[in-house]
């Protein structure tokens, strides 16, 4: 039996929040990681089942100091990004997953010092291409004398526990979010302040947002636990809705969230995407970009039915700026 993707982001999840707590805590952080990432548990959690896997960090870190696997070292100086400890926790997981390589090679591949300072390169990286770059710098390392480190270098499962259980946040169960968070991954992605400054519009447009400047038009949906459509279906009917608007962007996006159990496999959701490439050309489509988010991973099928795939997983604390935002609107 294999675990789904669901699980296994979980547990990548929730390997972001033990170094996060783990640093709440005030422990030296690159200390910490390297003992864990060495440590018997680490290596339990490793194995194909394990309990540790989804125990909360509270017990995980209880056992660890019990146990004498951690130092537990107190540095109060450091000062660590935490959006960048997030990620680190949860890519070193999901490297396990993809490659099968125990957590204490990981490590020498990806060092915590260079992982926490090129973390901005790395995230925006499908996850193979990071894990190769990763280990073709290391390899370079290992033969000739480091050069200056690469310049500029969680999604917490919130959302995804809603869609799939029904349970969750209240703020999950408004569509507005969703736009919210569209415009925010969008800006993750290009680093342009076209998005950034996407002004919400309070009429009645076809679009959540409008920016006059760049006239940039936004549209989002998401696809629930019981949603019965796939997305071919769904973007038929969404592209012949927007036929009825007349609309005056140069650029029109439609952004999905696939939170559908079907999706869970991920083979599922890129055959869906390779079938709304076969049914609609570029010329048949009124939106110019199609954004699909899903666990993570945002793929995106641009103006010539390319398809391009990035990891960007968002942190805890890019979703409360995001109810942050909500509240200067009155939306929540």
């Amino acid at each position: 039996m294999q675990m789904n993707r669901y699980i296994k982001s979980f547990i990548c999840g929730n390997q972001a929040k033990l170094f996060l707590y783990a640093h709440s805590l005030g422990l030296d952080i690159e200390i910490f990681i390297k003992e864990f990432m060495k440590s018997e548990l680490c290596k339990q959690i490793d194995s194909s089942f394990s309990f540790w896997q989804t125990q909360p960090v509270e017990s995980i870190f209880e056992f660890l100091v019990i146990n004498k696997e951690i130092s537990c070292k107190i540095n109060k100086s450091q000062k660590i990004n935490l959006d960048a400890l997030e990620w680190l926790g949860f890519f070193y997981r999901q490297w396990h997953f993809l490659t099968g390589e125990p957590s204490k090679q990981i490590i020498k591949f990806l060092p915590v010092k260079e992982g926490l300072k090129n973390w901005y390169k790395f995230h925006q990286l499908d996850e193979n291409i990071a894990i190769k770059l990763a280990k073709d710098k290391y390899n370079i390392s290992k033969n000739k004398h480091r050069k200056s480190e690469i310049k500029n270098s969680l999604e917490n499962k919130l959302v995804e526990l809603f869609f799939i259980s029904g349970k969750g946040d209240s703020i999950y169960k408004n569509p507005l979010y969703f736009s919210f968070l569209a415009k925010r991954i969008l800006y993750k992605l290009n680093k342009e302040n076209e998005y950034l400054n996407l002004e919400y519009t309070f009429n009645n447009t076809y679009y959540d947002f409008v920016n006059d400047d760049k006239k940039l038009g936004l549209k989002t949906r998401t696809f629930s636990k019981n949603y019965k459509d796939d997305l071919v279906t769904v973007f038929t009917l969404d592209n012949l809705e927007a036929m009825f608007y007349k609309i005056n962007t140069e650029v029109s996006i439609i952004f999905y969230f696939a939170y559908h159990e079907r999706y869970q496999n991920e083979e599922n959701l890129l055959e869906d995407i390779e079938n709304l490439i076969k049914t609609f050309k570029p010329s048949e489509r009124k939106y110019e970009y199609i954004y699909i988010y899903s666990y993570s991973k945002l793929y995106e099928i641009n103006d010539n039915n390319e398809i391009n795939t990035y990891s960007l997983p968002l942190s805890t604390r890019e979703r409360k700026g995001i109810a942050q935002e909500m509240k200067k609107y009155g939306l929540i």
